[in-house]
């Protein structure tokens, strides 16, 4: 704990207060009211509820029904129960006070940011580079949109960097005990925290300073993981939901292909989205320094590698993506290499160089992706509007369904997991094709003409709403409003 005291006296304390209000700011900006139709959210949400009103059972019952019942499965019969714990005082004291569930989001990532600079500072940035590399994540507008929606990604990458940056800290048993707990709880948020572990494993076996500690003090964050597993296992017996074997039966080479084609894209997009028609053209010179900036040096760094390496590896036999949400934790670490990558043609350039073209080149590059981050982010907070699944629209639906349809009654809709959360009723996901032989009664839906007259002997017109109209069976019974 000391050295991490030390760290933050050396005068980046203003600067990185300085990035933190601002990032507050621009997410502020961005959030709205209620939330967009997701999916992810509503089942957070739905599970922070299931721990204030004891009923995760049912919940898990209910879910898993929809899942196997639905055209494909659009998650988990349940996520990790990390998240929701911390939804579940937020739920307790407000509701379903959207905002205020989007702030945990928020602090969680402006907290974030002096970890990563500190991080950065052990990882041997000097003092400006470090804080260039904490920059270039607080002005990230990928990371501020991602508060205006309710899901785990940051605080996993909260904990996660909390972690990492603890593996330097291992100098009491006490610090030990909170390292175990932090990446516990790294894996209660998201099941690839547990790659947290070989990657301590690794800094233990060749980090000089610690490896040959006693081995009771090295052993003791994987016994307290190990306890806080069985304790998760007595607590939440439903963590988690469908077998990711079964997800990885998808697997094939097309999709490892895709993976890798996806996740280079954004990967590269994060340092050039501001220059699209250069992209193909300017790729090359940032792969150039990403590739500069790996160092061979793995008794310093090879934990950091096996991290993004285990990661990565689970992300191209994945057969979901989800943009930048997945990578989150790991493009910092990208943003390191790159900026090493930089540090070491500055080195070998001449003198001029040194003092003017690569000066200069920084200034420009910053400039450049500073203006368009802050372009990016004003624009969506005020052209783009995220609030679809709770609008004003969306809720008079809600209410008509709680009123008129019985809650035992099962509906088909593009979004069962937001329509479960906003009228209790349970849904499933069925393309109007596939209605005919789902077991759902209703079917929620805005149909094409073609699909109407398919449809028509199997369908009656229950009522109009903005952007769908509910249809029953025949032999379905609804009451009158």
């Amino acid at each position: 704990m000391d050295s991490f005291l030390e760290k933050i006296k050396q005068s980046a304390v203003p600067y990185l207060g300085l990035m933190m209000i601002m990032a507050v700011v621009l997410s502020a900006l961005n959030i709205h009211k209620g939330h967009n139709w997701g999916g992810d959210f509503s089942l957070y949400i739905h599970q922070a509820m299931s721990i204030a009103e004891n009923n995760t059972s049912e919940l898990f019952e209910a879910n898993k029904y929809a899942m196997d019942h639905s055209d494909f499965a659009l998650g988990p019969y349940l996520y990790p129960f990390g998240f929701p714990v911390l939804l579940y005082s937020l739920y307790d004291m407000e509701k379903l006070d959207f905002k205020a569930m989007k702030w945990l989001g928020i602090g969680c990532f402006v907290l974030s940011l002096p970890l990563f600079y500190l991080l950065f500072r052990h990882l041997l940035l000097g003092k400006w580079t470090a804080l260039v590399a904490t920059y270039m994540i607080a002005i990230n507008w990928n990371y501020l949109i991602i508060t205006d929606s309710i899901l785990s990604d940051l605080p996993f990458f909260f904990f996660s960097v909390l972690a990492l940056l603890f593996f330097y800290l291992q100098k009491n048993y006490i610090n030990q005990l909170f390292l175990g707990l932090v990446i516990f709880y790294a894996y209660f948020i998201r099941d690839n925290g547990i790659f947290l572990l070989p990657a301590l494993l690794c800094f233990q076996a060749t980090d000089n300073t610690i490896r040959n500690r006693p081995k009771l003090f090295l052993a003791l964050p994987y016994l307290v993981f190990g306890i806080m597993l069985v304790v998760l296992k007595r607590l939440f017996p439903y963590n988690g939901g469908t077998s990711n074997l079964e997800t990885l039966m998808h697997l094939s080479p097309s999709v490892i292909l895709y993976n890798l084609v996806y996740y280079t894209k954004y990967i590269l997009n994060y340092f050039l989205a501001f220059s699209a028609k250069w992209i193909l053209i300017l790729s090359p010179l940032v792969v150039w320094l990403l590739l500069r900036g790996v160092s061979w040096d793995f008794k310093k760094y090879g934990f950091i590698y096996l991290y993004l390496l285990l990661n990565l590896g689970l992300f191209m036999v994945w057969p979901y993506n989800e943009g930048y949400r997945f990578i989150f934790p790991l493009l910092p670490f990208f943003v390191w290499m790159f900026i090493r990558g930089a540090l070491k043609e500055v080195r070998n350039s001449s003198m001029l160089l040194e003092c003017i073209t690569w000066r200069h080149l920084v200034f420009s590059y910053l400039s450049i992706y500073t203006a368009f981050n802050l372009y990016e982010i004003t624009r969506r907070s005020y052209t783009v509007d995220t609030n679809k699944a709770f609008s004003h629209s969306s809720l008079q639906m809600y209410e008509y369904l709680k009123k008129n349809v019985d809650k035992n009654a099962l509906i088909s809709f593009i979004k069962p997991r937001v329509l479960r959360l906003g009228t209790g009723i349970n849904a499933i996901y069925t393309s109007p094709d596939n209605f005919g032989k789902s077991p759902a009664d209703y079917l929620l839906a805005h149909l094409t003409e073609e699909e109407m007259e398919n449809l028509s002997r199997k369908l009656t017109l229950l009522q109009n709403f903005d952007d769908f109209d509910l249809y029953k069976r025949a032999e379905v019974e609804c009451e009158s409003p």
